[in-house]
């Protein structure tokens, strides 16, 4: 039998005023809907989280410490990764 897992998101879509009180950047992806963040608590999570994300299509990956932020911004340079 194959353990299920659930995945959280912590934030997506910020209004002006959320991305300034979290200290996101002005030309967040977040702003325009394009992003989302994904809580992982371990680094299996943090890789499954990926690998599926980069199947699906999304080409921007940030990785944190408890989250994993994923978007395709169409204004953000493309195929890129960094962390936090």
């Amino acid at each position: 039998m194959r353990e299920s897992t659930w995945i959280s998101g912590s934030d997506a879509a910020s209004s002006e005023k959320r991305n300034e009180e979290v200290g996101g950047k002005s030309h967040s992806a977040h702003l325009t809907g394009e992003a989302v963040d994904i809580l992982c608590l371990s680094s299996r999570e943090r890789y499954t989280v990926i690998k599926f994300a980069l199947i699906l299509g999304f080409n921007r990956v940030g990785i944190g410490k408890s989250f994993v932020h994923l978007d395709r911004s169409f204004v953000n340079p493309p195929d890129v990764c960094w962390l936090y």
